[in-house]
């Protein structure tokens, strides 16, 4: 199977989509797929130089359970980061994540809860699955994490590998988070991932850039699940207000809207 991408895209991604979809379905602790040199060396040392700077991203509104910044503006940030939109939203795209899928899937292209992500120093994720339906259309299933992540020199000491397990208290997989590396994993109710608290050099942060595929579904055919977090070694009142969560979360956007859609700034 060949699908030609247009765009700054690696020939290999659509060459070998074959192996790659062999890859995603043999891979555990959930099913993923790590694809390295994904765009064009020269366009993504390019798109590195031209990421937003980590002031003028907000907060993520994870709260206790992370320490990073998000900013859901990859398709107006610039014409370099629209290049990369524009790929996202292609149908060659859309084809190549259906073969992984094994049905047609979209990308989201106001990317909520995506776009880019920055860490600083001390910057960590919890272990955590992810909102089920899109917080603004009830009829969109997430089902993968497309996540890009710009770390060129990346040294092992620096931490910030994402770690995915399929049950938080078995061991977890690790991910070096490698400059031009694409990792798709499914999102499901047991697709576990975070980060560890990092330290990388001073001026340094955690870089990546992440999008998210759907498909449609019946509005209310499904139960709506906000992220669920499961804190390592965390307090007992972190632990309490993990389980409680999406009753909270649920909660609270009944009555003033997803906090998640207000980063497009």
């Amino acid at each position: 199977m060949s699908v030609l991408l247009n765009g700054p895209i690696q020939s290999h991604v659509s060459e070998n989509l074959d192996e790659y979809v062999r890859q995603f379905n043999a891979a555990t602790p959930c099913r993923h797929v790590i694809i390295d040199n994904f765009l064009d060396t020269e366009y993504a040392e390019q798109l590195y130089a031209d990421l937003p700077g980590v002031d003028g991203m907000p907060k993520s509104r994870d709260y206790m359970f992370s320490d990073k910044r998000e900013l859901s503006t990859l398709d107006r940030h610039s014409q370099l980061s629209r290049r990369l939109h524009d790929v996202f939203m292609s149908p060659e795209f859309a084809d190549w994540l259906a073969a992984l899928a094994g049905h047609r899937v979209f990308v989201d292209p106001e990317y909520v809860g995506g776009g880019f992500h920055a860490g600083a120093e001390g910057s960590f994720l919890d272990l955590h699955v992810d909102f089920n339906i899109h917080p603004a259309h009830h009829d969109w299933l997430r089902e993968f994490n497309i996540l890009l992540y710009m770390n060129p020199g990346w040294e092992p000491s620096w931490g910030g590998e994402l770690l995915l397990t399929d049950d938080p208290s078995a061991p977890t997989i690790s991910v070096e988070p490698l400059f031009n590396r694409l990792v798709i994993m499914e999102s499901t109710d047991k697709s576990f991932h975070g980060y560890h608290k990092i330290a990388f050099p001073s001026g340094r942060e955690r870089r990546s850039i992440a999008a998210y595929a759907y498909s449609h579904v019946p509005a209310g055919s499904i139960d709506r699940r906000t992220t669920t977090w499961v804190p390592e070694d965390a307090s007992p009142v972190k632990r309490a207000l993990a389980k409680n969560w999406n009753w909270l979360v649920l909660t609270k956007n009944k009555f003033l809207g997803s906090g998640t859609l207000k980063n497009r700034r």
